[in-house]
């Protein structure tokens, strides 16, 4: 097995190791493969080394259909780190990595308006990048995320980094060799359509509501009902389909 090296000398302790325990949180979900961490030190990642091939139709389905069991895996809370992980960690691009703040949140506005929206607001404020008026918006942001007027019913979802063509291999005949990037705290999954897990159970919604799923696809075995929702307000998606935010109905 070929091996791949990050390195860079003056990063934060524990820099490769945060990202380390991301690598081996994604793959303990069972769900999109990720690669294998080889070694980590206080300054380096040695990690499986993986050869890009010509992507197909075939893959990029394999590969939506791995990740929304990997998102559905979830975790204990909003915000939470990797397992095995204490304290917070950080993300950026290596040659300036950034704090991520991790916790154990009640919501996911919560977590975003004090793990992400008020040290950024702090963060541009000592930088000299904010006036007065950027803080009051940035304020303004973080008190309506922490009321919850951005939430929904989602459970918490196993996240990762930003995925692109520089972050995800296609597979190998007879071989998947898809890698998930350096993971961040849990949130929400990024599409509002991620499939639903065969583990849930069904609900029964009473009169004057509509189901609300998690299915990405008509043909993914397994969909049910998750949750109960006012008319009016339910995500949901099938084949062919994409949700309208606070739609009861899908678009083509």
């Amino acid at each position: 097995m070929g091996v791949f090296r990050k390195a860079r000398s003056g990063v934060p302790q524990g820099y490769f190791r945060w990202e380390a325990a991301g690598l081996r949180w994604l793959a303990a979900a069972g769900g999109a493969r990720v690669v294998d961490v080889v070694a980590v030190t206080d300054d380096h990642l040695d990690l499986e080394r993986l050869e890009p091939v010509a992507p197909t139709r075939a893959a990029a389905r394999a590969f939506g259909s791995a990740l929304a069991v990997t998102h559905d895996a979830g975790a204990d809370a909003f915000g939470v780190p990797p397992g095995g992980w204490d304290g917070d960690g950080w993300f950026g691009p290596l040659e300036q990595p950034l704090p991520l703040v991790t916790g154990t949140f009640r919501s996911w506005g919560e977590l975003m308006a004090r793990g992400r929206v008020e040290p950024l607001a702090e963060a541009l404020g000592r930088a000299g990048l904010a006036d007065d008026d950027d803080q009051r918006r940035l304020g303004e942001l973080a008190r309506s995320l922490e009321r919850g007027d951005l939430d929904d019913e989602d459970e918490p979802a196993r996240l990762h980094g930003d995925l692109w063509s520089g972050t995800s291999c296609g597979p190998r005949p007879a071989r998947r060799s898809s890698t998930l990037p350096r993971t961040g705290a849990t949130g929400r999954p990024t599409s509002r359509c991620s499939r639903c897990s065969a583990r849930r159970s069904s609900t029964t919604c009473s009169p004057g509501t509509r189901t609300s799923t998690r299915c990405g696809r008509a043909d993914v075995a397994g969909c049910r009902c998750t949750s109960c929702s006012p008319s009016g307000s339910t995500r949901c998606c099938s084949a062919g389909t994409t949700s309208r935010a606070r739609a009861s109905s899908c678009a083509p």
